[in-house]
């Protein structure tokens, strides 16, 4: 059953196909990074089951039992994406058509049930190079935050 959510909006995350990619029809990889995927109320700090265009297995979802990282991207049988999340099981049996970026996680973490993703397939130079950006402003805003926060503790101390 699929439900009905107003227009979401569409929030782009980068990722990285998987070896397990071959699983999938060319089809269901090309729904996957075109089409918009929606945040269901299936949601939690395990998971974050998404609504959208079926992605296609070539010959079945279940595989051997692997490891799960945070950004997993499974694909059950039903072919509705789940991206794994912080409080994830640490092994999966579902075929992982990839993972999105480090630099993206903790933009997708705050979605709200509702919204709109969409996925862009990246190279890994690409992601390296996205996590370097996304590391250089994190230890600008660490930076400038440890400077105020000296200056409060600053100017406390002298009232």
């Amino acid at each position: 059953m699929t439900a009905s959510y107003p227009a979401p909006l569409a929030e782009e995350h980068n990722v990285l196909t998987s070896e397990q990619a071959k699983h999938f029809t060319e089809t269901g990889i090309r729904n996957f990074s075109s089409e918009l995927y929606t945040l269901t109320i299936q949601c939690d700090r395990m998971g974050f089951r998404l609504d959208g265009a079926i992605i296609e297995h070539v010959a079945g979802a279940d595989i051997i039992s692997d490891g799960a990282v945070f950004g997993s991207i499974q694909v059950p049988s039903d072919g509705h994406p789940i991206v794994l999340m912080a409080d994830r099981q640490t092994t999966g049996g579902y075929t992982k058509i990839g993972t999105i970026i480090t630099a993206d996680l903790p933009r997708l973490s705050q979605l709200p049930v509702g919204d709109g993703i969409t996925f862009d397939i990246v190279s890994v130079e690409e992601a390296q190079e996205m996590y370097r950006a996304y590391m250089q402003n994190l230890h600008s805003k660490i930076n400038l935050a440890s400077a105020q926060s000296t200056f409060v503790f600053s100017l406390k101390t002298t009232i």
